[in-house]
């Protein structure tokens, strides 16, 4: 049924004001009923609907950080954090001494490689714990799983970032139904590094396929002969901590002292000691072999006794030819591309991975393992929210 003009202008003096269930409740007297829905959809046809208000990117990226930042205080006092009170004094000075034994590590692991990684006797720790979060997807990162990761293992030596620190949701191929600009993804990931940066004494970062998203891009649009003069590593940029704003100048650049990447053609795995931590770009729907095929691939090239694979969005453990393989699961919401035809996924694992080696780069099999948060599919009711 058509709208008439006086609903029509009803409609318009009430979307500021009334919930679009009031609008309907308001409207019933012309004896026809409108549906909230239906309002909703009128007002995009008409487009008089509500405008958005403008991204103010600084502020939004902020407070993803700040709000990984309050899950954090509620657990941990630390004075990264002002205002957090510790209980006694000889907590503080517990403290304050850990955070000595935290700046020595930065030191020594700041330069640490595959081929230089500590040899037994060269520093005062019995092992090398390593903590690898993976698949954030910013801006579409749980920052209850993030949080819990991070609360409970800021004693680890090592935070490895496996691959999808960012969604590039602008630049996917995927169907979208709201605009998120790249900027914005870029802002809240370069936050949340700062965050790790202070935390962590090494943070590693390894390229995931959604980072391949904007090289897939510049290589369809732009000529081969000017492709050089553009730099299409996003994490490249975080890593050199480049604040750059919407015209692309940098405006402030961070000492990232502690966070290494190495671009290039391997940039979607890396090695600590004797432990790959690899994303894959390939997916395989039967459990576990995504990570296996990985392992054959480079078992004739690397030298390793585990692997750690994201990309998945799964959890699994599993020993394949003498190598214990591991997919670690992801810290993102349910993504909206999970429920279209072209994906069709099963409920993905909250979680997140720790790896502890001995000093000569040996995995401790047994301590090794994930830790999971549960499970979620894609639901109507979300897959509606995150469209709306």
């Amino acid at each position: 049924m058509y709208w008439t003009e006086e609903e029509v202008r009803i409609v318009k003096e009430l979307r500021d004001s009334h919930m679009y269930e009031e609008i309907s409740t308001a409207l019933e007297r012309f004896g026809f009923k409108r549906t909230a829905e239906s309002i909703r959809c009128m007002l995009k046809r008409e487009r008089f609907g509500k405008q958005k208000p403008s991204l103010n990117l600084d502020d939004m990226a902020k407070k993803a950080a700040d709000e990984l930042k309050q899950q954090i205080e509620k657990t941990v006092p630390t004075t990264l954090f002002p205002g957090v009170k510790f209980r006694n004094e000889t907590l503080e000075e517990e403290y304050i001494e850990a955070l000595k034994q935290v700046d020595q590590k930065r030191e020594f692991l700041t330069g640490m490689t595959v081929k230089n990684f500590p040899k037994k006797g060269a520093v005062s720790l019995a092992e090398v714990k390593i903590l690898c979060i993976s698949d954030l997807h910013c801006p579409f990162h749980n920052s209850v799983v993030l949080a819990e990761a991070i609360v409970n293992n800021l004693d680890a030596d090592v935070l490895v970032i496996n691959g999808d620190f960012l969604d590039l949701y602008s630049v996917s191929s995927f169907s979208k139904n709201k605009e998120i600009p790249l900027r914005h993804e870029y802002k809240i990931a370069l936050e949340l590094l700062k965050v790790f940066s202070d935390l962590f004494p090494k943070v590693v970062l390894v390229s995931g396929n959604h980072e391949d998203r904007l090289r897939s891009l510049f290589a369809a649009q732009l000529n081969p002969n000017v492709n050089f003069m553009y730099s299409d590593d996003v994490l490249d940029k975080l890593a050199n901590g480049e604040d750059i704003n919407e015209h692309g100048v940098l405006e402030k650049k961070y000492d990232f002292d502690n966070i290494s990447y190495e671009g290039g053609p391997l940039r979607w795995y890396t090695q600590i000691g004797k432990c790959i931590f690899a994303h894959p770009s390939h997916f395989s729907k039967i459990t576990m072999r995504t990570a296996t095929d990985t392992v054959d691939t480079l078992k004739e090239k690397e030298n390793f006794q585990a692997m750690v694979i994201a990309h998945t969005h799964k959890q699994g453990r599993y020993l394949w030819k003498g190598k214990l393989v591991i997919e670690q699961g992801c810290c993102a919401l349910p993504m909206a591309y999970e429920a279209s035809a072209r994906a069709k996924y099963a409920a993905q694992s909250f979680g997140y991975c720790v790896v502890y080696e001995d000093l000569e780069g040996n995995v401790d099999f047994n301590k090794t393992r994930t830790f999971y948060y549960g499970s979620e599919a894609m639901s109507k009711e979300y897959l509606n929210e995150y469209n709306n």
